[in-house]
């Protein structure tokens, strides 16, 4: 795996914010996946990723930096990613809290997203699962193809191979155009909906 560390991307109110690059080895121009760290726009940060076991499987990884809250309001986080989407697909390929309405995921919904997978655990005590269920539904009504799953006890920042199965079947659905038949132990708090060709 090749790495490039603390990559500047952006300048912004005196100081870089940077991007992390994990190219597999052997693999000519791997798909990459953008990561954007959790924590609430308030915490965590880039090295905080849950896609790390999808390099061995021949993706690229981007994990990005963005401006915290508490050092500029919404939309500069957007903003940042925006400019991160722009760096980040090129580079790898050549090596809220403000308004709440705005800052929401449901305004920008139009019918021109990709396909979206939504991982939230069934006991998350900082953001309610009906959130995820809101953007579910209104990706639905628009037309997207959307894959909600309730992880059964999960709390907020989930890990672990179930996790890490359901990632594989989506990224081998939509970026390989391969089925991969990968079948986790589900309950009745699962919430699955798998595309089937």
């Amino acid at each position: 795996m090749k790495t490039y560390f603390e990559v500047p991307y952006k300048k912004v109110e005196g100081h870089d914010l940077y991007v992390d690059f994990y190219i597999p080895e052997d693999v000519e121009n791997p798909p990459v996946i953008m990561w954007i760290h959790g924590g609430g726009w308030t915490e965590l940060n880039r090295k905080w990723s849950l896609v790390y076991p999808q390099i061995e499987r021949g993706y690229a990884v981007c994990s990005v930096d963005y401006r915290y809250a508490d050092e500029a309001v919404f939309p500069a986080q957007m903003l940042d990613l925006k400019d991160a989407l722009l760096f980040g697909g090129d580079g790898a390929r050549k090596s809220l809290l403000g308004r709440a309405a705005a800052a929401s995921p449901l305004t920008y919904v139009d019918g021109s997203e990709p396909p979206f997978l939504i991982l939230h655990g069934s006991v998350d005590p900082t953001v309610s699962p009906d959130q995820s269920r809101l953007l579910r539904n209104a990706l639905e009504e628009k037309g997207v193809p959307v894959h909600m799953y309730l992880i059964p006890g999960g709390v907020h920042g989930l890990s672990g191979k179930l996790l890490d199965d359901i990632v594989q079947e989506f990224l081998d659905y939509y970026v390989k155009n391969k089925v991969t038949v990968v079948t986790p132990e589900l309950t009745s708090e699962h919430d699955r909906t798998v595309a089937r060709r």
